[in-house]
């Protein structure tokens, strides 16, 4: 990586192994391996989307992804992972022109939408309130914190909004024929958007992070939370299904964590924030190129730091 132009290499994740960076002209060239495709996308070295930002905010007129070989038969998680990762690369290509695939790429991206996208889908529910967190888990106690706060103030004025509920922990698990994990196609264990909220038809969702983690997969997460509510709230309405999927998560006639409120909204859009403890150096400027997403629906309105977690008070 020694003669990028536009972009210092130290700026750039440096695992070879896992994701590889080149140019050629005005054009830069990202190379991800099997492994990092499988992984969590908030790994710096799996989240393709935010070095694409990164990128093209340095400069680079276009930007192209392409896999390695693969070297291994994945197993079922891993299999979840890359069904996501298929489907991510698919939205991003969507949303800015600017970003090209593969040729092998394509070919599996098509593969995956005639072969999972077509089958009768199901998106699952919060199954229980959410429990008091472990007082060391600082990003979960200020995800309570937050949506507790009395009025919803605090985050209502840092995100100028006016909504009556926050929620936590929204569930992005997505499954053939119904919820069982045996059906999954994306991984779902512990899948979640950090926080939301309802303005009307309008769908508010947060990712939030502590100082702890800085990493730009942050970018990715939520780009990815984004489009899946776009997609399978707005477009598909699969939490609108009548069938035993959703009555299994009701208690005493209400869903989990505002579900119900989800269910009745009929939302039609996305609007996503960033919040964060203490931000990376690179971020403002990879998300004023995220805000230039083109998919219809979908709005990314404010990456902004919070006041520190021991200023946030009970």
């Amino acid at each position: 990586m020694s003669d990028l132009t536009k972009i210092k290499p130290s700026e750039l994740p440096s695992d070879k192994e896992e994701i590889q960076f080149e140019e050629d002209s005005n054009t830069f060239k990202i190379t991800i391996s099997q492994s990092a495709a499988t992984k969590n996308m908030q790994h710096n070295f799996a989240a393709f989307e935010a070095w694409s930002l990164v990128v093209k905010s340095a400069g680079y007129a276009r930007v192209i992804l392409a896999e390695k070989e693969h070297k291994y038969k994945m197993d079922k998680n891993e299999k979840r992972h890359y069904n996501r990762f298929l489907y991510r690369v698919l939205c991003f290509n969507k949303g800015f022109e600017w970003f090209d695939i593969s040729a092998e790429l394509q070919d599996k991206i098509k593969a995956f939408e005639k072969t999972e996208l077509t089958k009768e889908l199901f998106i699952n529910a919060p199954l229980s309130e959410p429990k008091e967190p472990d007082e060391k888990s600082h990003e979960a106690v200020m995800e309570m914190r937050l949506t507790k706060d009395k009025n919803n103030s605090r985050l209502n004025l840092m995100l100028g909004t006016d909504i009556g509920k926050f929620y936590q922990q929204l569930p992005v698990g997505l499954f053939e024929g119904g919820v069982k994990t045996d059906n999954a196609i994306f991984p779902s264990d512990k899948a979640a958007i950090d926080i939301w909220g309802l303005s009307g038809s309008v769908f508010h969702l947060i990712e939030l992070k502590v100082k702890s983690n800085t990493d730009l997969g942050v970018l990715s997460e939520v780009f990815f939370y984004a489009c899946f509510i776009n997609d399978m709230l707005c477009g598909r309405r699969l939490e609108t299904k009548e069938s035993a999927e959703l009555l299994r998560y009701k208690k005493d006639g209400e869903f989990y964590r505002g579900y119900t409120q989800l269910t009745q909204a009929k939302i039609d859009s996305v609007v996503a924030y960033i919040l964060t403890e203490k931000k990376h150096g690179k971020l403002d400027d990879a998300f004023a190129e995220l805000q230039n997403c083109d998919i219809k629906g979908i709005e990314f309105a404010k990456a902004i730091r919070y006041p520190l977690f021991e200023e946030v008070n009970e």
